[in-house]
């Protein structure tokens, strides 16, 4: 039986991925944002995190919950649309 990995934040699915803890490196690269990038925002408390007995990890949801933040910021549009009133 193969085994499918599913990205943190590219599916609309509320249900968490086989891996539940990422390290910035992979919280970065499953965002497309740089790990400098994304230290300037825990920093600014616009991503949260935990530190385990010093090292920072960042949880599924806490990545859910900064997309989620991303879209409502931008009234659910992507990049390209326009809202029509």
């Amino acid at each position: 039986m193969e085994r499918t990995t599913r990205s943190p934040v590219a599916s609309n699915e509320k249900q968490p991925p086989i891996k539940l803890l990422y390290t910035v490196n992979e919280a970065a690269q499953a965002l497309s944002l740089s790990r400098a990038f994304l230290y300037r925002l825990m920093q600014r408390g616009e991503l949260a995190s935990l530190k385990l007995d010093g090292v920072r990890r960042i949880t599924w949801r806490q990545l859910q919950a900064f997309v989620e933040r991303l879209e409502s910021d931008n009234g659910g549009l992507s990049d390209g649309e326009t809202s029509r009133s």
